[in-house]
């Protein structure tokens, strides 16, 4: 059977990635993405699907595409090789931009 499936644990780690480079607490994130604390906790601390548009809205705030976080399957169940590509580039972007984030937020000022 085809499908799709949302990677909550992807998606988490991106997030937890982008609110750890840019040295946020969680009510920091929350504020600046107008979700509620508990809403970044349940959604990257403990592992809970967001709902849509908390999803949205964390996504929009990190810059990250919903979609890199969306796997479908074949009719074997495995997740096929171009969604698989998608997801390790979005990861790379993320993990590079929170790179770059974290060393001009640690640069020193000319």
């Amino acid at each position: 059977m085809s499908g799709a499936s949302f990677d909550q644990s992807a998606f988490a780690a991106a997030i937890a990635a982008v609110i750890h480079a840019r040295g946020l607490s969680d009510r920091q994130t929350a504020e600046q993405s107008g979700l509620a604390p508990s809403t970044i906790t349940r959604a990257i601390r403990q592992g809970r699907k967001p709902d849509v548009d908390s999803l949205a809205a964390l996504a929009d705030w990190a810059g990250l595409p919903v979609d890199a976080f969306i796997v479908r399957t074949n009719t074997l169940g495995t997740p096929l090789v171009y969604d698989v590509r998608r997801m390790v580039a979005a990861m790379r972007a993320s993990l590079a931009a929170a790179e770059a984030l974290g060393l001009m937020l640690g640069s020193e000022p000319s």
